[in-house]
């Protein structure tokens, strides 16, 4: 059973609500809040959220860990909001890019801070595409804090069913460019051109491109924030994939591409496993 009993959630798109839920079937408390009502109504009425309200103005309340679960920006200026004010709990984040905000956090609450990341989404984005099993086996990137803040933020990751990853914010951000944004990035070019084309591609598609269709279909404003605050390492991917297609295309090896690649899956599978 979990020491930590209550836990705020500002924001409740697709991870903060399926973060209430997943915190209620641990029978842990959830307070929260969204400029979106309809959200609050929904979440309330599922029994994910305390009947408490979580005034985004104040932000006080009696629990020991708060989430920080808007955009980018929005989470920003939580940060900016907590500076001046005197509070015990613990304050984390789930946004998609670490640095920026880990600079920010540690410079605005010290230790109290742990910046953080759950490598968990879906095929929609919002509220009503939330499910209580999100996290379940996920990675959950944790990049600063205070040791003892840490501990909080790991028995929230455990509850939910994840499992915690220690980085720095700058190792996160460039690993995430390449197994989150770079991927991102690709799907939505790909599946812009397939949707053009003169043949009837799209009439043609297969479970692959599906893959592909579905991250297409992701957000875009969300997305652009995303990519905007790891342009840096982003672009460094883009280069590097750009060469490999260059030499691919010169030297027309794909035997050599397609046994590299199989050999990248195999690790994959060997590696991407649940922390016991």
């Amino acid at each position: 059973m979990s020491s930590i009993r209550k836990v705020g959630v500002l924001g409740l798109g697709l991870v903060g609500a399926s973060l209430a839920g997943a915190l209620r079937r641990a029978g842990i408390e959830v307070v929260g809040w969204d400029p979106d009502s309809d959200a609050i109504r929904s979440l309330r009425r599922k029994r994910w959220l305390s009947k408490t309200a979580l005034d985004p103005d104040r932000i006080e309340g009696d629990f020991q860990v708060l989430v920080l679960a808007g955009p980018l920006s929005v989470n920003e200026s939580y940060l900016r909001l907590l500076a001046p004010r005197r509070f015990s709990f613990t304050v984390t984040d789930v946004g998609s890019v670490k640095t920026p905000i880990a600079k920010l956090g540690k410079k605005l609450l010290g230790s109290s801070f742990v910046p953080g990341h759950p490598m968990a989404g879906g095929t929609g984005s919002g509220f009503s595409f939330a499910t209580k099993n999100l996290f379940e086996d996920r990675p959950w990137s944790i990049c600063g804090g205070g040791e003892k803040q840490q501990r909080q933020v790991k028995k929230l990751i455990k509850a939910v069913g994840a499992h915690w990853v220690s980085m720095t914010p700058e190792g996160h951000d460039r690993t995430v460019a390449q197994v989150s944004h770079l991927p991102q990035v690709l799907a939505s070019i790909l599946v812009s051109q397939t949707s053009k084309s003169k043949e009837p591609a799209l009439e043609l598609t297969g479970p692959g491109f599906a893959d592909w269709a579905r991250l297409a279909g992701s957000n875009p404003e969300l997305w652009t924030e995303i990519l905007d605050a790891n342009k840096t390492s982003v672009v460094k991917e883009i280069k590097k994939l750009e060469k490999a297609l260059a030499r691919l295309r010169t030297e027309w090896e794909p035997q050599s591409t397609l046994k590299k690649g199989k050999e990248g899956y195999e690790r994959w599978q060997n590696t991407s496993k649940p922390r016991p």
